[in-house]
Formats: C-alpha cells, sequence, structure tokens
C-alpha cells in the first residue's frame, strides 16, 4: 500500500511539473510579440474617368501605360512623352544632343522608363544607347556596365535594324535586347518559304 501511495503521489508530481513547464511555454516562451495592424484599403474609381479628360495626339507609336495606371506614354516623330491621368500634365522626354528616342520600355514594378536612342547622323557610326528616366523625379541617367563602368552601345549593323523589345530584371540589373532588321528578315523569308508564299 505504501509502494503505491508513492507511486501516486509521484506520478502526480511529474505530471503537475510537465503541466507546469507545458504552461510556462505556451504562456511565456513561445508568446508571438509581433504586433500588426491592418489598413482598408478602398478601390479610387475615379482613374478609370480621369483617362477620358487627356488628350492624347494622333500619328504616334509604342503607346504604352505605367505598371498602375498613373502614367502614359507615347513616342510622336522621335520624340516621347509622358501623360500623367491625375492631372493631365504632359511631359516632353528630350533625347540626348544629336539622338533620337527609337524605343521605350516601362519597367515593371516602378514609375520608369528604359530608352534607346541612335544618332540622328550616322556619320560617326550607327548604335543604340540606353537611359533610364525616372518619372517622378523628371530625371534621366545614361545606363552604365557596372563592371567596367563604360557607357553601353549596340552597334545598328543596317538603317533598318531596329529595337523590337527590351526586357529587364530589376533584381539583378540585366537587361536584354532584341533586335530585327526587316531586310534580313525579308530576306530569310523570301529564301526559305518563297516569295508570295502566305506564312
Amino acid at each position: 500500500m505504501r509502494y503505491i501511495k508513492t507511486f501516486i503521489i509521484g506520478f502526480l508530481s511529474i505530471l503537475i511539473i510537465q503541466l507546469g513547464v507545458l504552461v510556462f511555454l505556451e504562456k511565456v516562451y513561445f508568446i508571438d510579440n509581433a504586433t500588426y495592424a491592418s489598413t482598408r484599403v478602398e478601390n479610387n474609381a475615379t482613374r478609370a474617368s480621369q483617362w477620358s479628360k487627356l488628350i492624347i495626339e494622333g500619328n504616334r507609336t509604342n503607346t504604352s501605360v505605367s505598371y498602375d495606371g498613373k502614367y502614359l506614354a507615347y513616342l510622336k516623330d522621335n520624340r516621347l512623352f509622358v501623360l500623367n491621368s491625375e492631372n493631365s500634365k504632359k511631359n516632353k522626354v528630350s533625347a540626348g544632343n544629336g539622338m533620337e528616342i527609337t524605343y521605350f520600355k516601362w519597367i515593371y514594378d516602378r514609375n520608369g522608363l528604359i530608352l534607346a536612342e541612335k544618332p540622328i547622323n550616322s556619320k560617326d557610326g550607327s548604335y543604340f544607347k540606353f537611359y533610364y528616366y525616372d518619372i517622378d523625379k523628371t530625371n534621366k541617367t545614361e545606363i552604365f556596365n557596372e563592371v567596367n563602368n563604360k557607357s553601353i552601345k549596340i552597334p545598328i549593323r543596317d538603317s533598318e535594324e531596329k529595337i523590337s523589345s527590351i526586357e529587364m530584371s530589376t533584381l539583378n540589373n540585366v537587361i536584354y535586347v532584341k533586335l530585327t532588321d526587316p531586310i534580313i528578315a525579308a530576306a530569310f523569308i523570301d529564301k526559305y518559304y518563297g516569295a508570295g508564299e502566305s506564312y
């Protein structure tokens, strides 16, 4: 009988200690000290009606909208124009001296543009040069090679060669440029598919 009482008292003591440890771990040790706050986001339906107030010129190319819909940009006569949808303000982005803007691309996660420019007069050689334009600061800076800090220039082999697309990664600062030459493409199609065929 004495052994049974000792066993029960020991068992209950161990059980109380274990429960005390579990309560301590739950209430003190594993307690979440992080605080959370929430804010209510309301859909602003006035953005759609503001677009109707914008006056967009005709004969424009490469018209596109920024990632948040606040800005619209387009090329007209090799000049870049950026419209603000909230106040209808239009900014002209100037090319460098002796240069013209031939292509632009919105950066997918911010209000900024990658610009491609080429010389108007190709007597010194023809090439594409790249710039970053910050819409909010209205600041244009040249994009340099981070390894040797030299200007990035892609030579143009043919006067008809154009940039068809630009892709970029903001995580590792890599820019991919796809060039197309309509004359070479037409010759390729004619050689391998035959003239006058549908493809």
